[in-house]
This record gives C-alpha cells, sequence and structure tokens, in this order.
C-alpha cells in the first residue's frame, strides 16, 4: 500500500483479505485514521463478536513457537514477526537482518520446514570465503589487462 494513510485503502484490503485476523487488523487501520467511519465500525463490531463466540486461542501456542524459524522477526525487532508471509519478516541468524522472499517464508520460514534452511543450519557465509571462490575473469577484448604481479 503506496499511502498507509488513505482509509479508503484500508477498508477495501480488509474486504479483500479473506482472513478475520488480518481484516480486523485492516479495519483498526481504517479506524485509526477515520474514527468515525461506519461501515468500517459495523464490520469490526461483526468480527468481534463472531471471535467471542469461537473459544479463544492463546496469544501464542508452544505448536506455533516451535513450528516457525526462531530467527524470523521485524527489522528493528527481532523478538516480533507477522505470522504470515510478509515484506516486514527478515531473518536475523544473518550477521546483518536481511529481508526474506515471501514465497521462501511460506515454504521454511514459518513452518517446521525452517529446520530444513541452509541459512538455518549454518547461518551466513563468511565474506572471505565467497571471496575466494569468485572465479577470475579474463581481461576484456582489446584491452591490456593489468599485470599484478610484484615486480
Amino acid at each position: 500500500m503506496r499511502n498507509t494513510h488513505d482509509a479508503a485503502a484500508w477498508f477495501q484490503l480488509a474486504a479483500l483479505i479473506g482472513d478475520p485476523e488480518r481484516e480486523i487488523f485492516c479495519l483498526e487501520q481504517v479506524l485509526k485514521i477515520d474514527p468515525t467511519h461506519t461501515a468500517a465500525l459495523a464490520r469490526l463490531a461483526a468480527l468481534r463478536a463472531n471471535q467471542s463466540q469461537t473459544s479463544p486461542e492463546p496469544e501464542e501456542s508452544p505448536a506455533w513457537t516451535e513450528a516457525r524459524c526462531q530467527y524470523v522477526g521485524l527489522v528493528n525487532d527481532a523478538q516480533s514477526l507477522a505470522a504470515y508471509p510478509s515484506p516486514m519478516n527478515f531473518c536475523h541468524r544473518l550477521d546483518k537482518p536481511k529481508p526474506i522472499r515471501l514465497d521462501y517464508q511460506q515454504q521454511y520460514c514459518l513452518v517446521p520446514a525452517h529446520q530444513r534452511c541452509l541459512v538455518f543450519q549454518r547461518g551466513e557465509i563468511p565474506a572471505a570465503q565467497t571471496a575466494r571462490e569468485k572465479p577470475v575473469l579474463p581481461p576484456a577484448q582489446n584491452k591490456p589487462a593489468v599485470n599484478r604481479s610484484p615486480s
């Protein structure tokens, strides 16, 4: 979303998202921008009433904690994460946190398969090792090669 202060965009996203938890989040964003948005108020009330009728789930069940990679977190908060594939999720197993492709998050990071992830298993490959493994490129055609041998 380009403009995070657009109540209409948040409301439209809420209608399209298809997940009650995420829909509630979007509707809450609408109401932060426009507290009098009647359609958002009504839909949020209906969703919350439906949630209270179902049995409440613990905020973070042990199964969820074990099922996901412990190194996934927000860029500035390694302990928090979006519980679904999101560009906000970063890998903190690396020396410097890096964003994770959404399809990779879905296949590895947020499921028990994270244990098969090579980054999870080994961490970041040292920079010195990767530099040694790079092939030496031949000199460009019609240009002299630089002589780097000691004189």
